[in-house]
């Protein structure tokens, strides 16, 4: 199974983004619908993110332009971020990757409206935690394995948000692609039976997420 990493440093100036490729007419109308259902929740991240595709991993929160942004400036300030998605990825996989890339800004985006560390333990205690308690050794790295973490925890919010966005789709994209992206290396997914995991990972193997 492909494990999408959501790494996050700090990216370009918009300023530099002018000219440069956007999203294909079918990332861009998976976006539309996306943008419908995560309104109102990363309002103020997107203004400071840039959506492109690439030829490279999966989906990332990711131009490595430089990782010098420590964890406060990426969880608390406003510090400019890229999304880079896999031109060749399928109808299906992009579906899955764009709404598990959007669950990373929607988790940003309560960071940064906390303001602060003390903010953040008070309204998200669980999130910081699951970012604190992460082994990941670099700051980007922690951030994205405690969004995981939180993620798996949260499972059944993603499978509402892919119903939202993208109704008509089979049971099991709902029931099974909503573990996409990396909460397989939660803790909720390890309490799962072995019956329920097995099934999860045929999935998403079949379909190269």
């Amino acid at each position: 199974m492909v494990i999408l990493i959501a790494t996050v440093v700090a990216g370009p100036s918009r300023s530099r983004w002018r000219g440069r490729p956007v999203l294909s007419q079918k990332a861009q109308a998976i976006k539309k619908k996306l943008d419908v259902t995560f309104a109102g929740l990363i309002d103020n991240i997107k203004k400071v993110v840039r959506m492109k595709e690439g030829k490279t991993g999966d989906g990332n929160l990711a131009e490595g332009v430089s990782d010098k942004a420590t964890i406060s400036e990426i969880l608390y300030k406003n510090v400019p971020l890229t999304l880079t998605f896999n031109s060749s990825l399928t109808e299906l996989q992009l579906m899955i990757v764009m709404a598990h890339e959007y669950t990373h800004l929607e988790l940003l985006e309560k960071s940064r409206t906390a303001g602060s560390s003390n903010e953040f333990a008070l309204k998200e205690p669980e999130l910081l935690s699951a970012i604190n308690n992460s082994s990941e050794p670099t700051d980007w790295g922690k951030i994205n394995d405690g969004h995981h973490e939180y993620m798996g925890s949260h499972v059944d919010k993603m499978e509402e948000r892919l119903r939202s966005a993208f109704p008509g789709q089979s049971e099991d994209f709902y029931k099974y692609g909503k573990w996409g992206g990396g909460a397989t290396s939660s803790d909720a997914f390890l309490k799962l039976t072995k019956s329920e995991r097995d099934k999860i990972i045929e999935y998403l193997t079949n379909n190269n997420l």
